[in-house]
Parts: structure tokens; sequence; C-alpha cells
């Protein structure tokens, strides 16, 4: 673990011990955005606003160094250093997906405050997905892009186009978390212009079965 400034719990004990790790303030969203995919320390900066670059700098230097998060350099033509979790660190997921289940019981609408991201929804669609498909969507908001990456026995999802997606669905990012997660119906979103989907038609019915979706 970690030395420095960062405080211990002191108690031998898992719960503890993970909290040592991740429970500092922002360093669990850090990881939340990370499982979108390699990141560069702007765009992580840019997605949280009130976290400090200074406090960014800290929390990114002990995740490095407790073997949770390592920099890379990206390959040609965008040779850009970005962070990525490390395998120990991806290990966090079902970690974060049962904090989001969690959590969203106590949530309503969000308050005009409250900053939206797509990606954060879209993270709780691994928990619903029924499997057996095999293609590529992507999702547009104004702010972001996303793309799901269904396959026979999971999805990944991910920030970002995908040139092999063959369904792509545009709409604000409320129209896009309700498509998946309501209350409106996706056939109601759909004839009010709230989404606008391109591209094989046939594998519209297809997600929203892997999903159970009307």
């Amino acid at each position: 673990m970690s030395t420095g400034s960062k405080k211990s719990y002191l108690q031998y004990c898992g719960v503890a011990r993970t909290l040592d790790l991740v429970g500092e303030r922002w360093t669990l969203l850090l990881v939340r955005d990370l499982l979108l995919g390699p990141q560069r320390y702007s765009d992580l900066l840019d997605g949280l606003p009130g976290l400090t670059t200074n406090l960014l700098a800290r929390r990114l230097k002990c995740l490095e160094e407790d073997g949770l998060v390592e920099k890379v350099k990206l390959p040609p033509p965008n040779p850009a250093k970005v962070y990525q979790l490390t395998e120990l660190g991806r290990e966090l997921e079902p970690l974060v997906l049962e904090a989001c289940e969690w959590g969203n019981r106590f949530m309503a609408q969000p308050a005009p405050e409250e900053q939206q991201n797509l990606g954060w929804s879209l993270l709780r669609l691994k928990r619903r997905y029924k499997g057996n498909q095999n293609f590529v969507v992507e999702l547009r908001a104004p702010e972001r892009i996303f793309h799901i990456a269904l396959r026979l026995n999971g999805i990944q999802v991910h920030q970002g186009g995908n040139p092999t997606a063959e369904l792509i669905i545009t709409g604000s990012t409320m129209a896009l978390h309700q498509l998946f997660f309501g209350p409106t119906r996706a056939s109601e979103l759909i004839g009010q212009g709230e989404i606008v989907a391109q591209g094989e038609f046939g594998r519209w019915p297809r997600l929203m079965a892997a999903f159970g979706l009307a």
C-alpha cells in the first residue's frame, strides 16, 4: 500500500483495507471512469468537476503505487499518454457495479447542479445483459459518445465511437438513459423524436431483448 500522507484505518479487516486503498474522496470515482477505458489526465480532470489538478495527481499517484492504475503510451497515430486500470484494478468492477446499483435506489431526477455522464449509467447494463449477442452499438449524446460491444458472454462499455458499430443511436443524455432504464418506453422515445436510430434496424429488437426491454 502507498505511503506518505495517505490515511489508514489500521484495522486488520478486508473492508478496512479496501477503504485504505480506494476509500478516499474521488478515488473510487476515478476507478469508475477508468472502467470505461483508458483516459488522458485532462479527460479525467474534465470529467470530474470539483476535483483539483493537484488532488487528481495525488490520487493517481497512490493508485499507481498500489498497482491499481498504470500510465501507458498509446500506439500511433495518437501516441498520447493515458491512464488505465491494471488487472488488479479491473477486479474492482464488481464493487463499483454493486455500489452503483445500491446507490441508484436513492436517486430521483437529477438536480440542476448535478453532472450527468451517460457512461456512468451504461456500466449498470453489465448486470442486466442476458447474453447471446454479437454486435456493436454506438450511443451518441451531445457531450460524449460511447459504444457497447455485445458478446456471447458479456458486454464491454467504452467511451468513444467504434467504426464497426452496426446500430447508432443518437439522443440527449437523459433520453439515452431512459432508453435503457425507463420510465419512458423506447417506442415513445422514438415516436417523440427524443432518440434517432441509424444502421441495421434488425439489430434493434435484439438490443431490446439483450437487456429485457420492451
